[in-house]
């Protein structure tokens, strides 16, 4: 039975071609970056071409160059949030996060000592460019603003540009997630002091991320070693940080092609779900990122066994954000738009890529439907 993958926010499936023609070049030349042979000068070499391509794919869609300087190659997309804060936040000083951070963003304010303000929560689940202008304009002297771009959860994109605008005039740096954002839709990186994307989010296998930041150095998380401009210490994964590179400019290249067909995809899915069973769609009336729905089905009461149903049919989907799906809370990102704890734990996301087909939709979809009623 084929596997029916519709969970693209969670991790994209690797682009195999990419791949392994990165892991036959690693090798065939597998000396450290750090070392001192001439081998090993050329995986480095191989490393600063990667992030000059990384940089003009970013800054493809950019009102101003993203420099190769500006980028840091980090392992995961946690590690690059972490190492964000810890280049902004002053220890003690209050931070203001908009309610739909990824934990990791939380996460990192906490442990690096910041007191975190948050801004109004909408039913939308958009940030109020307006809340933002009444907060920023109180006494209160935040050391950064930080704003998801695109919600892992609901898709929405934010309105980046105006809130880097009300950020930026008021002399606070403006940070950003853009791990949901890189490779799904065109975003204007110049908008962000520091930002983070990640190679797997769009194709490029686990291993790196990128972070980047503006005008400002990289305070480093690990120490011990030289690497990355003595930014962060460890030997560079060389396969995926070329992956990275590869995999962002094809999915950018794509872009506007492979988003008109997931557009129609995510109609497809929405208005089909909903017109067999009472269906929420979380969001809809803001701007989302095409490859994403996330329905709230408030008559499922056996969500385990919607579940259970959809494993035999080899249907892949989430919860909600990978780093906590397995646990089956209920989702801090629905409660702060206003759903109960209840309904907040009956919410599916559904996500589509680079390879979901028009069959694969038309399959899910009677899949799907025959899992729900099964489970009723």
């Amino acid at each position: 039975m084929k596997l029916l993958y519709f969970d693209y926010n969670a991790t994209h499936p690797p682009i195999i071609e990419i791949l392994e023609k990165n892991l036959l070049a690693y090798a065939g030349n597998p000396a450290n970056p750090s070392g001192i042979s001439a081998l090993s000068q050329k995986n480095q070499a191989n490393i600063e071409t990667a992030r000059a391509k990384i940089a003009a794919t970013l800054s493809s869609t950019s009102s101003s160059p993203v420099k190769p300087q500006s980028l840091h190659f980090v392992s995961t997309g946690t590690e690059g949030i972490y190492q964000l804060v810890r280049s902004f936040a002053v220890p003690g000083a209050p931070v203001l996060l908009s309610p739909y951070e990824h934990d990791a963003m939380i996460a990192a304010c906490e442990d690096a000592g910041c007191r975190i303000e948050y801004l109004r929560a909408g039913p939308g689940g958009a940030v109020d460019p307006t809340d933002l202008s009444e907060r920023l304009s109180s006494q209160v002297d935040f050391a950064f603003v930080s704003v998801i771009a695109v919600s892992n959860e609901t898709g929405v994109i934010q309105d980046s540009a105006e809130l880097s605008r009300i950020t930026r005039q008021a002399g606070i740096p403006f940070l950003s997630d853009c791990v949901q954002a890189a490779g799904k839709i065109q975003l204007d990186y110049a908008l962000f002091d520091g930002f983070v994307i990640n190679g797997h989010k769009f194709g490029a296998g686990f291993g790196a991320a990128v972070l980047g930041l503006r005008g400002k150095p990289a305070l480093p998380v690990f120490r011990g070693g030289l690497q990355e401009d003595e930014r962060r210490a460890g030997t560079e994964n060389l396969p995926a940080i070329l992956n990275t590179a590869d995999a962002l400019q094809l999915q950018c290249d794509e872009l506007l092609k492979k988003n008109k067909r997931l557009s129609a995809f995510q109609s497809q899915i929405e208005t089909t779900i909903s017109s067999r069973v009472t269906t929420v769609v979380i969001a809809n009336d803001s701007v989302r990122s095409p490859n994403t729905s996330y329905l709230l089905f408030p008559e499922m009461e056996n969500m385990d066994f919607l579940f259970m149903g959809l494993d035999q049919k080899h249907i892949v989907v989430s919860t909600g954000s990978s780093c906590k799906s397995r646990t089956r809370q209920p989702s801090r990102l629905l409660m702060s738009m206003g759903y109960s704890k209840e309904l907040s734990m009956r919410a599916i996301r559904i996500s589509t890529g680079l390879f979901t087909t028009e069959a694969d939709v038309g399959t899910f979809l009677e899949g799907f439907l025959a899992s729900y009623e099964a489970s009723l």
